[in-house]
């Protein structure tokens, strides 16, 4: 069989056809979602995020001096 064009081009076409839309396409759509995240985040300031990690951080701590006991 004679092809005008071999099937190995048509699918490399294609494949890079396919890749080139896909970059943009998912980064913009990563772009819509990290948007929607930020913007129906709670805004939490930084002092409030360091006092909840100090406390999280000393929960194992208190635990093990208990078990110790």
């Amino acid at each position: 069989m004679t092809y005008r064009v071999s099937p190995e081009t048509l699918a490399n076409d294609d494949l890079r056809k396919h890749h080139h839309q896909e970059k943009p396409t998912w980064r913009q759509s990563f772009d819509a979602l990290l948007a929607r995240v930020q913007a129906n985040s709670m805004q939490i300031s930084s002092d409030e995020i360091e006092a909840d990690i100090s406390v999280a951080a000393e929960e194992p701590r208190n635990c093990v001096t208990f078990l110790m006991l």
